[in-house]
């Protein structure tokens, strides 16, 4: 592992594990777990492309991350957690990261770049069906799941500054705006 400075990006959904990307001085970044001690930690991802944003599965036996491992702009990919059998999930020629597994496992939501803004964006697994969450000239990003996984938050400028909205799902539906970061 690089010594000098580092991008750490820490996603954890259990106590005693913690997943983590960082840069390394090649330029590259990888994917790791640790021990909440410090203890144990194990490279997952070993690519030539960026390797970035892992969110673990609710069975903690699966990790989807982002990646630029094909060469071209981030695709999101699961992995076993053991860092074998990785698979492409989206294979879009646009940007995509943030990825965040839904409390049942079943869904994925993650940011997707389109043109000059990012949108938050649904991938049911078994179906492969995707919908576009947030459909807002603003940039919407870093989805986070409810842990009833009835509704989500995530950050977005769509009036003017960043905050934080939340949308919850099916008959109920609707979209609230949790902070408000106005300057007066």
């Amino acid at each position: 592992v690089y010594s000098g400075p580092a991008t750490i990006t820490i996603r954890t959904r259990r106590m005693s594990k913690i997943l983590y990307s960082t840069r390394h001085e090649d330029n590259d970044t990888e994917i790791y777990v640790i021990n909440d001690d410090g203890s144990g930690n194990r490279r997952i991802t070993f690519s030539p492309g960026e390797d970035s944003d892992p969110s673990w599965s609710p069975d903690e036996r699966q990790i989807v991350f982002s990646s630029s491992r094909q060469g071209g702009p981030n695709d999101l990919y699961i992995i076993n957690a053991d860092g074998t059998g990785a698979i492409n999930i989206t294979n879009s020629p646009e940007n995509e990261g943030g990825p965040a597994w839904s409390p049942l496992g079943d869904e994925i939501l993650f940011t997707k770049r389109l043109g000059a803004n990012t949108e938050v964006f649904r991938l049911h697994l078994a179906s492969g069906t995707l919908l576009n969450l947030t459909q807002n000239p603003a940039s919407d990003f870093d989805p986070t799941w409810a842990p009833n996984g009835q509704r989500f938050a995530f950050s977005s400028n769509r009036d003017g500054t960043s905050d934080i909205w939340a949308l919850r799902f099916g008959r109920f539906g609707g979209l609230a705006q949790l902070t408000s970061n106005r300057r007066s």
